[in-house]
């Protein structure tokens, strides 16, 4: 907004870092600090309600215009929108519903190799399993950087 340019933000809203909440949990891992929950006062763990960002709002107070789009209609009708400066569109979406599905590809997201969980530790154990037919992946380095 302040460099006057004209370029257009689609702002999924999935509560967090739903992506990364997503992997998380494919892997085993309980869900751990990747959704924007309010602290529950009876547990103190932060899995209240959801928090209400405003990013209508926000955008609109930092100089962009912005439009709330409920669904593939609202967005693109957002799209087709003609307009310059900085436009966002928001497009809340359900934090529990389906990711992209899996694929054959890689990102190594270790999980933690001590836990209390038995769900941790066998997830921990598909990792290794997962880890061991990639040997393009260094396990271990070596004192001289080398891998072991």
């Amino acid at each position: 907004v302040a460099e006057g340019l004209s370029l257009t933000i689609v702002l999924v809203d999935n509560h967090g870092y739903g992506s990364i909440d997503g992997l998380q949990r494919s892997l085993g891992t309980p869900s751990f600090v990747n959704r924007l929950r309010h602290r529950d006062p009876a547990t103190g763990r932060t899995d209240g309600p959801f928090v209400a960002l405003d990013f209508v709002a926000h955008a609109a107070a930092m100089g962009a215009s912005a439009v709330l789009a409920h669904d593939a209609v609202g967005v693109r009708d957002a799209l087709a929108a003609r307009g310059g400066g900085v436009r966002v569109i928001v497009v809340p979406v359900d934090p529990e519903r389906r990711r992209v599905p899996n694929f054959d590809g890689w990102w190594d997201v270790p999980v933690a190799e001590v836990s209390g969980r038995a769900e941790v530790r066998a997830a921990r154990e598909t990792y290794e399993a997962a880890l061991a037919k990639r040997p393009y992946v260094r396990t271990s380095v070596a004192p001289d950087g080398g891998a072991t």
